[in-house]
C-alpha cells in the first residue's frame, strides 16, 4: 500500500540528489574562478550546464540561484542572465561596493501592546456594530 510518507521520502531523496549536484556545479564554478584569478583576471561569465554527466536532470534556474547565492555569500558580485543560463561574476576589489555596516540589534524585546476594553467600551462597540447592521 502506498503511503504519503513513502512519497515524501522519495521527494526528499530527489531533493538531496539535486543538492549534491548543485554542490558539484558550485565546485566547478569556483575551480574556473581560481584558474582565472591565477592569471590576474577579475571577472568571468560562467554558463550553467544544462546537464551534468552521470547525474539526474536538474532545474537550471535552481542551480543558478544556488551558485549565485553561494558566491555572493563569499563576497563576489554576481548577476544572473537567465536567458543564457549564465552568471556574470566579478571579484575586482576596485569595483566592489564597500561592505555595509550592520545595524546593532536592540537587545530588548518589544512587546505588542494590547488595548483592554472596559465593559462600557464593549457595550458601546456592540451597539455601534448592531446599529450599523440594522441600517443596511
Amino acid at each position: 500500500m502506498l503511503t504519503v510518507d513513502q512519497l515524501r521520502q522519495k521527494q526528499l531523496e530527489r531533493a538531496n540528489i539535486n543538492h549534491e549536484t548543485y554542490k558539484r556545479l558550485y565546485a566547478m564554478c569556483t575551480k574556473r574562478i581560481q584558474d582565472l584569478a591565477a592569471h590576474n583576471i577579475t571577472s568571468c561569465v560562467w554558463v550553467v550546464p544544462p546537464f551534468y554527466p552521470g547525474r539526474p536532470l536538474y532545474t537550471v534556474t535552481h542551480a543558478m540561484r544556488y551558485v549565485r547565492d553561494k558566491l555572493r555569500h563569499g563576497g563576489f558580485s554576481v548577476t544572473a542572465d537567465p536567458l543564457n543560463n549564465a552568471l556574470n561574476i566579478d571579484w575586482d576589489a576596485s569595483r566592489q561596493p564597500p561592505p555595509r555596516k550592520k545595524k546593532k540589534k536592540n537587545k530588548t524585546k518589544k512587546t505588542k501592546k494590547t488595548r483592554v476594553l472596559s465593559l462600557t467600551d464593549k457595550a458601546a462597540l456592540a451597539e455601534r456594530l448592531t446599529g450599523s447592521l440594522l441600517r443596511h
